[in-house]
């Protein structure tokens, strides 16, 4: 089975397409890309025992790869930030990464493709963002009876590997006992 990705609205497909070109000028052509929802977890609500569920809808990554590198960034990866159209009446961008994260989010992606469970059930990628435990990590939302996995894409917790594939209980509550270590932290020394 593939993993069956989100087709992205026109308007967030158009939003990306625009500000991307503002930013670098003329480019070269998307070879391959994916659309990932992005959904928010906050502190408290990881350390309070939160359901994947419970991830607010936060907007969209889209990853591309283009033919040839992109003027003035030198990388033909590409991931930007998309703020969610329902939320804004029109969709907004945010920002553009590439380097390692973005290597990082790909080659998970590719993983995903080839894990077992991805190959025996239906699979919606998301990404998660859990930022006050500083992770961020490839949510395969199942579409059948299996439950959720999780591949880490960046993770500031041991607890937490980004070669890890953790099936969305286990990684629940390895993220609940991260989240409550956080919150027992000086307010100073937590990350919201």
């Amino acid at each position: 089975m593939p993993l069956l990705f989100v087709k992205p609205p026109e308007q967030v497909w158009n939003t990306h397409g625009a500000a991307l070109t503002d930013l670098v000028g003329p480019h070269s052509p998307v070879v391959q890309f994916y659309h990932l929802p992005v959904g928010t977890l906050g502190l408290q609500q990881v350390a309070g025992g939160a359901a994947l569920a419970d991830a607010v809808p936060s907007g969209c990554r889209i990853l591309c790869i283009f033919s040839d590198p992109l003027p003035g960034i030198n990388s033909t990866r590409t991931s930007c930030e998309m703020t969610d159209p329902t939320l804004y009446l029109q969709a907004k961008f945010r920002s553009i990464s590439y380097g390692d994260l973005v290597e990082t989010t790909f080659e998970r992606i590719n993983e995903a493709l080839d894990l077992p469970a991805v190959r025996a059930a239906d699979f919606e990628p998301h990404l998660l963002s859990i930022p006050g435990i500083q992770l961020q990590a490839l949510h395969l939302v199942s579409k059948g009876q299996g439950g959720d996995l999780i591949l880490p894409v960046l993770s500031q917790d041991s607890r937490l590997p980004i070669d890890g594939v953790l099936e969305g209980n286990p990684f629940l509550a390895a993220a609940m006992v991260i989240a409550r270590e956080r919150m027992a932290l000086p307010r100073s020394q937590q990350t919201s």
